[in-house]
């Protein structure tokens, strides 16, 4: 920029903990992002896309209280929180017959009792419901929340309920997307990848800020990510060539912001547009 004179400043973040905490969110709340007229990252996966539309994502821990007893000398003493999540688990999965074909739900159990001729007192659900909007994320959680309390109902347990930051849905600026695919396309002669699912923390940044969250194809392979052989891919040179591709990919979207003003006022216009037409999506 220094060397083509060109205006603007570029800040490059770190951003810890999405999978945990929600990182992105934190900063967003604490202000670190203020000021910024255009947000950007990228992402490996299995192709290519600048209009990744994520999933909204809710976690939960769910807390069983119950009382211990003998299961063979005193079982009629005792309050089986072990049950409790099982039933727990059992009805969220015959809650997903009724769940729209976007919506999902998964969870596992981390502490179901400690011996098997002991009545549990204490169980613990892990639990995270998607949905693809916002809005839909606010009802999924209120069923979700009924099922997990009568499970406690059922068995006479108490139960509490924690829950973690909302990953929000991911919205990519439509001009920004475009201009990054249209790159790509050109270098791998492919059209880009739609329908990848997944969360991000970045989607609560892409609700208030022009932004383009850019997914880029890792290796070729159409290996996906979390998994054993991608983690293999991101060691190889042809992984390493396509991330310095995708860096320069998104180097050229923003430089384009900063020199094309009318390039620079489709990308503001169609994110006011967004921001108008936000929750209109059926």
């Amino acid at each position: 920029m220094d060397k083509c004179r060109i205006p603007g400043t570029v800040k490059l973040y770190g951003t810890p903990a999405e999978e945990a905490i929600g990182g992105k969110i934190t900063m967003l709340d604490h202000g670190v992002f203020d000021g910024t007229d255009l947000l950007m990252m990228l992402h490996p996966t299995a192709g290519y896309s600048g209009a990744w539309h994520s999933q909204c994502c809710l976690s939960m821990k769910v807390e069983y209280f119950g009382k211990a007893s003998h299961a063979a000398m005193a079982p009629w003493d005792g309050i089986n929180a072990g049950t409790a999540a099982n039933i727990a688990m059992l009805s969220m999965g015959a809650l997903r017959e009724q769940l729209k074909p976007d919506w999902r739900t998964h969870g596992i159990i981390t502490n179901g009792g400690q011996a098997a001729n002991v009545i549990p007192e204490y169980s613990c659900i892990e639990y995270t419901i998607r949905t693809s909007w916002a809005s839909e994320l606010d009802i999924l959680r209120e069923r979700t929340l009924r099922v997990f309390e009568a499970a406690a109902l059922a068995t006479g347990c108490t139960h509490k309920v924690t829950e973690e930051f909302a990953y929000l849905d991911n919205q990519d600026n439509p001009v920004l997307g475009q201009l990054y695919e249209e790159i790509m396309e050109g270098e791998y002669h492919l059209p880009p990848e739609r329908g990848v699912g997944g969360s991000t923390d970045f989607g609560n940044l892409s609700q208030k800020f022009i932004s383009l969250h850019g997914m880029f194809d890792l290796a070729g392979t159409r290996v996906p990510n979390h998994t054993v052989e991608f983690t293999k891919e991101a060691r190889s040179v042809e992984a390493h060539r396509r991330t310095i591709f995708a860096a320069k990919t998104a180097a050229r979207v923003v430089a384009r912001c900063l020199v094309d003003e009318g390039f620079w006022k489709q990308v503001k216009r169609a994110h006011e547009e967004r921001q108008r037409n936000n929750g209109d999506h059926k």
